[in-house]
């Protein structure tokens, strides 16, 4: 993909040549694939979340309400992530400790 670059003070402007047929699927399938890809990666981490809660000395009723919190937060990481991108702002944010 042939950009065109234009440097103004503290601004970069990137000139992004009109995408053909070929070029829009082809990111497209990019977009997918790195959509399954952050899915897996939240599925992991999200049993390994579950799988320490387990073994933590928790009653039943005590790791299932944190499973459901873990469940509401990755909605809410996904909706908020969503809401960005529609926004036009173009940037993923997830931050775990």
């Amino acid at each position: 993909m042939d950009l065109v670059t234009n440097a103004q003070a503290h601004t970069i402007i990137v000139t992004f040549p009109k995408l053909t047929k070929e070029v829009r699927d082809e990111l497209s399938k990019e977009v997918s694939r790195a959509v399954d890809e952050t899915k897996g990666r939240l599925r992991s981490v999200r049993q390994q979340a579950i799988n320490r809660l387990k073994y933590a000395g928790l009653t039943d009723d005590d790791v299932r309400d944190a499973k459901e919190a873990i469940q509401d937060l990755l909605v809410y990481i996904y909706i908020y992530n969503s809401i960005n991108l529609l926004s036009g702002s173009g940037s993923l944010s997830v931050c775990v400790s």
